[in-house]
C-alpha cells in the first residue's frame, strides 16, 4: 500500500500506532465474542471505531494540506 498518497509523512508514527490498536482490538473483539464476553467484545469494538476515526482524521489532514498546496500553486502560476 502506498501510504504517501493518503497520509502525511509526519503522521506515519501515529498511523502505525492506530493500525496496531485496530488490529489488536479486532482480535480482542473476536476472542471475547467467541468466549461469550460481550461486554469486553463491545469495548474492543468501540476501540476499533475510535482508531478508525483517528485514521480518517489523518487522511483528511492530508487532503486539506494537498488542497492548500494546489491552491497556492495556482495562485503562484496566475501571478507569473
Amino acid at each position: 500500500m502506498e501510504f504517501e498518497k493518503h497520509f502525511l509523512t509526519e503522521d506515519f508514527a501515529r498511523l502505525n500506532n492506530e493500525i496496531n490498536i485496530m488490529h489488536r482490538s479486532s482480535l480482542n473483539t473476536i476472542d471475547c465474542s467467541l468466549n461469550g464476553d460481550m461486554y469486553h467484545a463491545e469495548l474492543a469494538a468501540h476501540q476499533v471505531l475510535k482508531s478508525l476515526q483517528v485514521v480518517k482524521a489523518l487522511n483528511a489532514k492530508k487532503i486539506v494540506r494537498d488542497d492548500h498546496e494546489r491552491h497556492a500553486m495556482a495562485v503562484r502560476r496566475s501571478y507569473f
